[in-house]
């Protein structure tokens, strides 16, 4: 006879033992979450105790016109740097200009010129005016031997080269700003709206009276027959623009030929602009030039033109500034590893001047608000720290102009 009482303990314990496997279970199935939490938890009481991150706390320091870079993958690549848009402008190796396109963006780097030579060597202040009297009518960064060089791309183009020509960004800046539409529309023109004569005739009528070579020029520095029209291989310093040549429908370096036909050559915006018949002097080779922004998309091939052509200075790293009026919109901000052919650089730093007010054709009303904010912006930013960009070496300058923009700028 079987004891009931036993078997009812047995069933008891057996019962019990499987209650317990199965909360053994379940445990341990909760057990990856309960971690989880834990390790959240951690992590969660750290970061309160801890300060803010260097970029939290770089972000809460910075003005508001400063703009992160974009396309970052961690918050250490978005940190600022121990250097200054001033330290790196006035380092002992001087830099390279690199200036992109952009549509009717020459206001806009007349402007940041102007307002980087006020700042470095002028006693001014951002309340301050362009028409100030006592500024220079000379550019300043070739004075002091910094700028070493510069190129560009269609507005890019004729900034780079009025730079060139010696010429105060600041005076630039009060010539193009006095410009309207009028003054060069002549219309008819083949396939666009405006032949081009006119802009070139304005252009190099401004070189002639403004640069401080045209003295030289005059007195036979060049043969006679070039004395009428400044030559890019007069330069001040070395220069180098692109156009685009639809013939072959490849890139093309100006270094030598006329400033202001290459001006017109290189902001030959299709449409707007009748292409530009162009003859080259050395080898009597015609072409039929576009505006150059279409390959040239930073600015950057005319610096690689003329550096891996000098001998002295072909394997030496150089220091280069590339800038662009907007954003660099196409890809990312272009790097060290991104430099065009023949440039190699120990040192870059890439500015964008965003939100000016918009210019064109038919809003060249803007172009002295633009001028203005972006001189502003300018001076406002030489002492901030710059932002470390893809890699050492690399500097970014991001600016929200728009802080900057008055309704009428001072005269």
């Amino acid at each position: 006879m079987v004891n009931k009482a036993s078997t009812t303990n047995n069933y008891d314990d057996r019962s019990a033992q499987a209650a317990f496997k199965e909360q053994f279970l379940e445990l341990m199935r909760l057990l990856p979450s309960m971690l989880f939490l834990v390790v959240c938890l951690i992590a969660s009481t750290v970061s309160f105790l801890q300060p803010p991150s260097t970029f939290l706390s770089s972000r809460q320091d910075m003005p508001k016109h400063i703009l992160p870079p974009k396309r970052r993958q961690s918050a250490k690549s978005l940190s600022p740097s121990n250097t200054t848009l001033r330290d790196f402008l006035l380092h002992p190796e001087g830099i390279y200009l690199a200036m992109a396109p952009s549509f009717f963006g020459f206001y806009g780097y007349f402007g940041a010129l102007a307002g980087i030579e006020e700042g470095l060597f002028t006693e001014t202040t951002p309340e301050d005016s362009i028409g100030s009297s006592s500024l220079s009518s000379s550019s300043l960064l070739i004075q002091h031997d910094i700028l070493k060089g510069v190129a560009g791309a269609s507005a890019g183009a004729m900034a780079a080269i009025l730079l060139a020509a010696g010429i105060s960004p600041i005076k630039a800046a009060q010539f193009c700003s006095t410009i309207q539409l009028q003054d060069f529309f002549d219309f008819p023109a083949w396939f666009s709206l405006i032949k081009g004569d006119k802009f070139e005739a304005i252009m190099n009528e401004f070189l002639m009276s403004s640069s401080p070579i045209a003295t030289s020029v005059s007195s036979n520095a060049t043969p006679p027959e070039l004395a009428r029209s400044l030559q890019l291989q007069d330069a001040l310093i070395p220069v180098g623009i692109s156009a685009f040549d639809l013939q072959t429908l490849q890139a093309k370096i100006l270094s030598e030929g006329s400033m202001a036909r290459a001006a017109r050559a290189s902001a030959c915006f299709p449409i707007l602009f009748e292409p530009v018949g162009w003859i080259d002097e050395a080898t009597g080779r015609n072409y039929m030039f576009i505006d150059g922004g279409l390959r040239d998309t930073s600015g950057l091939a005319g610096l690689a033109h003329f550096t891996g052509t000098e001998q002295q200075s072909r394997s030496l790293p150089k220091r280069v500034v590339n800038m662009v009026v907007g954003d660099f919109h196409l890809k990312s901000v272009p790097g060290p590893s991104d430099m065009p052919a023949g440039l190699t650089t120990s040192s870059l730093l890439s500015i964008s001047i965003q939100n000016l007010p918009q210019c064109g054709p038919w809003a060249m009303k803007n172009g002295p608000l633009a001028v203005e904010a972006s001189r502003r912006a300018l001076l406002a930013s030489l002492d901030l720290p710059l932002h470390k960009g893809k890699t050492d070496g690399h500097f970014e300058l991001h600016i929200d102009a728009s802080h900057f923009v008055v309704e009428t700028p001072k005269r």
